[in-house]
């Protein structure tokens, strides 16, 4: 039997087919799986570690698993979550057709945040 090699096309029309291109996708997108594994790692090395995290966490009046838990989430709040969102949100404000049609969302948008962080300091 024999084994024939397969070479992809370099048209223009597959090139489409990647986000950017080839090689980006395949290092930061396809590569970032790797990533999805680090919080939950992380917050089971800090529960392996109760001795280092107890005195911590009873200063602040909380268990080592609570603390471990709101470590990781404002760990990836900080470092996915605000970026995405400001970078959404940049993206949508610097569209003079979108926040012509639309200056009462944006609006909101920035007014929403506020309410929250008022609420949750109350």
């Amino acid at each position: 039997m024999a084994v024939s090699a397969t070479t992809l096309p370099t048209s223009p029309t597959f090139e489409r087919a990647w986000l950017y291109t080839r090689r980006f996708d395949l290092r930061y997108v396809s590569l970032s799986v790797i990533l999805v594994a680090v919080p939950y790692t992380a917050y089971l090395l800090m529960l392996s570690m109760p001795a280092l995290f107890a005195p911590l966490a009873a200063t602040l009046g909380t268990t080592v698993d609570s603390l471990s838990r709101n470590v990781v989430n404002a760990t990836v709040a900080l470092f996915v979550g605000g970026p995405h969102m400001y970078a959404t949100f940049t993206r949508t404000a610097f569209d003079h057709d979108f926040a012509a049609k639309h200056r009462p969302f944006l609006f909101s948008s920035l007014i929403i945040p506020l309410v929250v962080t008022t609420l949750a300091l109350a």
